[in-house]
């Protein structure tokens, strides 16, 4: 019966290598982010180490799809789903360790939370989900700001007082104008979003004719 409820709302799952790495970013993200805010140096180390692993698998999933030729409804689902449980897990991380607004972090999480289940609505219908350059862009400048901030407190964790580069940034407001100015471009993508799919809303809209990513 729970399998059954289940596949209402999702594309039958199929164990592909390409959707085996795409778990593998669901599986560290716990993982991360209990090591990340228990602020221990060797922990540290390892949860960059983990989630840059978690990025490049952002790629492999994608590259093993085409090359093998194993794209699927599931994988098409499944891979955008993992990219925000690993970021969100860090960005929930930094709003812990005070690094980021929690204002800024829930709209982020909270347009996550909506293109999913934009997705669910557009898988039930059997419709495509037109997706945009400003979404790749924006998750690709949200890894870069996450794979920054872990830098600089490995750099912190490791040379301690003759450091405090995250402090410095902190300070210096580096940290908070570069989140406001992904917030900004997480809200725009929402936009594009809800404009470019208004007809999975409306199921007397026919859907466009366009190139689908």
């Amino acid at each position: 019966m729970n399998n059954q409820i289940f596949c209402l709302f999702l594309p039958t799952m199929k164990l592909t290598a390409p959707n085996i790495v795409s778990m593998v970013r669901v599986v560290i993200a716990p993982i991360f982010f209990f090591l990340i805010i228990s602020k221990q140096s060797n922990a540290i180390l390892t949860a960059t180490i983990l989630y840059h692993i978690g990025a490049f698998t952002d790629f492999l999933d994608g590259w093993l799809a085409r090359r093998m030729k194993l794209v699927s409804d599931w994988g098409n689902f499944f891979d955008p789903l993992a990219d925000k449980v690993l970021t969100g897990a860090a960005f929930i991380a930094f709003v812990v360790l005070g690094f980021a607004n929690v204002w800024m972090v829930s709209i982020i999480l909270f347009r996550d939370v909506f293109t999913t289940y934009m997705r669910i609505l557009a898988d039930k219908q059997n419709k495509p989900l037109v997706t945009s350059w400003t979404a790749k862009v924006k998750t690709f400048l949200q890894m870069i700001y996450i794979s920054g901030i872990l830098i600089l407190m490995l750099i912190d964790a490791y040379i301690g007082t003759q450091s405090h580069l995250l402090e410095q940034a902190v300070s210096m407001n580096i940290l908070s104008i570069s989140l406001i100015l992904l917030t900004g471009l997480t809200i725009w993508s929402a936009i594009e979003y809800i404009i470019g799919n208004k007809y999975i809303f409306n199921k007397s809209v026919v859907v466009p004719e366009q190139n689908q990513d």
